[in-house]
C-alpha cells in the first residue's frame, strides 16, 4: 500500500484513526490538542501528504454519459484514493477540473461532477450528477486519458460518511419479495390504483433481482412492461446466459409486450423526450397492469414514474413520498428513524429529479400544477399530440380502454 505520511504526526493521527476513533481529521485533532504538545498537534494538522501517486488511466464512455476509468475500484484505492478525498483530474484533450469529490455514490447537486465507485460497478465513473452528459459535454472519446492526483485528503469525508449508501444483495435480509425488489404500485388521485407498478429489473440480474422481479411480474399479472434500461440486444444476451430464468418476462417480451428503450439518465435531450414520449403512447394500447422498470427501479424508474403522475395530477408530496419508499426498501432510510440521511437524499436526489422534471431549482415551480405543465410539455417537446396527451392522461386514470 502506498504510504502518504510524510511525518510521525501524521502517522500518530492514522494509527488513531484506524485503530482507536473513526472521526474526521478535523475531529480528530480537537479531541488530541487537550491532551497532546502543539507542535505534535501541528505535525498532525498538516494537509501535505504524500499520498497517493498520481496515476495515469484510459476511458470509456458508458451508458449513463459518464467516463469510465479504466482502472478497478481496489486499485483505485490501493492508490492512495480514498471515498471522501478532493482529486484533480487533468484530459488528454486538454479539459481539466480541480476539487472533484470521490464517493460512493452520486452525491452531487444537479451538474455536480464527481467520481463515483458505485457498489457492485467493478470501475470507478467520473460524471455530472442528475445529467447524462459528461462524456459530451467535455468532448472526450476513446483514446483519451485521465491524470488523477489528489487535492485534499477526506475533504467530502463528512458528506460521504452522512450518506454512505450501500444495500446488500441477498433476499435474505429483506422482508419480502417485494421490498427486495423495490417493487410497488403507483399512488395518486388521478392514477388508476393497482395498475402501474414500478421496480428492479426483472431481467438484469446484476442486482441479484431478476429472478424475484419477474416472479413479482407474475404474481401480480403484468401484461406490459415499460423496460427503460434495455435494448432488444441486450434482451437477447441476457436471454442466453446461464441459469436464465425470467421466463414469465420472456414470454411478454416475445409477445411484444415488453416496450425496451436502452436510456440513460440524459432526461432533458431530446431524444430522450422523443423515446420516452413514444413508450408512453405505445404502453396506452396494452392492458394492464403495467410495469416501468430500469436495473435498480430507484433513478431512471424514479424519474419517468414522477413525470406520469405529475401529468396525473400528483402533488409534490406524492411524488417525493413514492421517491422515497425506495430508500426505505433498500437501506431502511426514513423520516422518522433516519432524518439526516433522509433529509440529505431530498436535497441532493429527489432535487436533481425535480430539476430534470421541471427545469428549475426553485420551490415556487413545484405547485402540483406547475408539475402538470412541466409533464405536459415534456410530453410535447417529445412529439406527442394533444390528442394522444389526453389519451395518456384517460389512460393513467382509467387504465386500458377499447
Amino acid at each position: 500500500m502506498i504510504s502518504w505520511c510524510k511525518n510521525p504526526g501524521d502517522a500518530f493521527y492514522l494509527f488513531m484513526k484506524k485503530n482507536i476513533f473513526k472521526l474526521s481529521k478535523e475531529k480528530l485533532i480537537s479531541a488530541l490538542s487537550a491532551l497532546f504538545p502543539s507542535k505534535c498537534i501541528n505535525a498532525c494538522a498538516s494537509d501535505k501528504y504524500d499520498a497517493a501517486a498520481d496515476i495515469n488511466a484510459g476511458l470509456s464512455e458508458n451508458e449513463f454519459g459518464g467516463a469510465v476509468i479504466k482502472l478497478s475500484a481496489d486499485k483505485f484505492q490501493e492508490a492512495g484514493f480514498a471515498r471522501g478525498d478532493s482529486l484533480n483530474i487533468s484530459f488528454s484533450n486538454g479539459y481539466n477540473l480541480k476539487d472533484v469529490p470521490y464517493y460512493n455514490g452520486y452525491y452531487g447537486k444537479y451538474g455536480e461532477v464527481v467520481v463515483c465507485s458505485y457498489p457492485g460497478y467493478e470501475n470507478p465513473v467520473i460524471t455530472s450528477c442528475g445529467k447524462g452528459t459528461f462524456w459530451k459535454d467535455t468532448g472526450l472519446d476513446e483514446s483519451d486519458t485521465a491524470d488523477i492526483s489528489l487535492n485534499t485528503k477526506e475533504k467530502y469525508l463528512d458528506i460521504q460518511e452522512a450518506l454512505n449508501l450501500k444495500y446488500s444483495n441477498d433476499r435474505n435480509d429483506y422482508d419480502t419479495d417485494e421490498a427486495f425488489a423495490n417493487f410497488r404500485y403507483l399512488k395518486g388521485d388521478n392514477i388508476k390504483e393497482n395498475y402501474f407498478y414500478r421496480g428492479a429489473s426483472p431481467l438484469d440480474n446484476h442486482m441479484k433481482r431478476a429472478v424475484t422481479a419477474n416472479g413479482l411480474l407474475e404474481k401480480y399479472r403484468i401484461k406490459f412492461v415499460m423496460d427503460i434500461s434495455d435494448t432488444d440486444s441486450s434482451v437477447k444476451s441476457f436471454s442466453k446466459e446461464d441459469g436464465f430464468s425470467c421466463d414469465y418476462f420472456m414470454e411478454l417480451y416475445n409477445n411484444g409486450l415488453v416496450e425496451p428503450l436502452g436510456l440513460g439518465v440524459d432526461y432533458q435531450s431530446s431524444e430522450y423526450k422523443r423515446n420516452l414520449s413514444k413508450a408512453f403512447i405505445e404502453m396506452t394500447k396494452h392492458e394492464g397492469p403495467v410495469y416501468i422498470n430500469c436495473l435498480e427501479g430507484k433513478d431512471r424508474t424514479g424519474f419517468v414514474c414522477a413525470l406520469a403522475q405529475a401529468l396525473a395530477g400528483a402533488s409534490y408530496r406524492e411524488i417525493k413520498d413514492d421517491y422515497m419508499a425506495t430508500y426505505k426498501d433498500y437501506y431502511a432510510i426514513t423520516k422518522e428513524n433516519t432524518p439526516e440521511q433522509y433529509d440529505s437524499i431530498l436535497s441532493i436526489y429527489f432535487r436533481n429529479l425535480m430539476i430534470s422534471l421541471t427545469g428549475s431549482s426553485e420551490d415556487s415551480n413545484y405547485s402540483t400544477e406547475a408539475l402538470t405543465r412541466a409533464a405536459e410539455n415534456y410530453f410535447i417537446e417529445g412529439g406527442m399530440s394533444k390528442d394522444e396527451l389526453e389519451n395518456l392522461k384517460d389512460y393513467l386514470k382509467y387504465g386500458f380502454q377499447e
